[in-house]
């Protein structure tokens, strides 16, 4: 197969699969992934998951993501599924931490993993299936990745993260108390923090409300 013409079709899938490789092109022959590899057409996300090497955000075949993290955020919700962005990468999104992170972190319903690429590293910590919820799609022109609300994020942070015990480890993130005070529905998070059924998540929402009003 020419790679020209493969290019043309998956092209606006940004990420493709080998299965849906073989859906279009039954008679596919597995051996031309790794010539294209050593040719550095395509990259290797992870077993069976692929992407053109020129994939960018400033590339003309994928404008559509205006920021380069919002390719990241695409890549790792494709590569582990079912997954979301959340923990450190959803409070940095949301502006609640101020360092950048470099991990690409998010919560799975299938088995704690992680996996390294050229695009970067990315990080998936396991909930409950019946914890799997409470995220919201973003939309960049045709293609959609899915993150937590900002309720959420901090619950998965919470909820994931035993060393958060009290004001000071709060005060170690650096959170950022005009964003909690202005901008989290605290409502919403003793609501959906129900469905965890954690005492000690209770609690720590307790913390983190105590840590916002003083």
């Amino acid at each position: 197969m020419q790679f020209l013409e493969f290019k043309n079709y998956f092209s606006p899938y940004i990420v493709f699969s080998t299965k849906e490789i073989e859906k279009v092109f039954p008679k596919f022959n597995n051996i031309n992934l790794l010539t294209w590899q050593k040719k550095n057409y395509i990259t290797k996300l992870r077993n069976s998951r692929y992407i053109f090497t020129n994939s960018k955000s400033d590339n003309n075949s994928f404008g559509s993501f205006s920021k380069e993290e919002y390719l990241l955020y695409f890549i790792s919700n494709k590569i582990y599924s079912p997954s979301y962005i959340s923990l450190e990468t959803a409070l940095s999104y949301y502006g609640l931490i101020p360092e950048a992170v470099f991990t690409i972190s998010s919560v799975s319903t299938l088995k704690t993993n992680s996996f390294k690429n050229k695009f970067g590293n990315f990080k998936y910590s396991n909930l409950k299936p019946n914890l799997f919820f409470g995220y919201q799609i973003i939309k960049i022109n045709n293609y959609f990745f899915k993150i937590a609300e900002i309720e959420k994020t901090i619950l998965d942070y919470l909820y994931l993260n035993s060393s958060i015990k009290s004001i000071d480890d709060l005060i170690e993130l650096r959170l950022n108390k005009f964003i909690l005070a202005n901008e989290v529905n605290f409502p919403k998070i003793y609501e959906y923090a129900t469905i965890y059924k954690s005492k000690s998540l209770i609690k720590k929402i307790k913390i983190l409300k105590q840590f916002v009003n003083d």
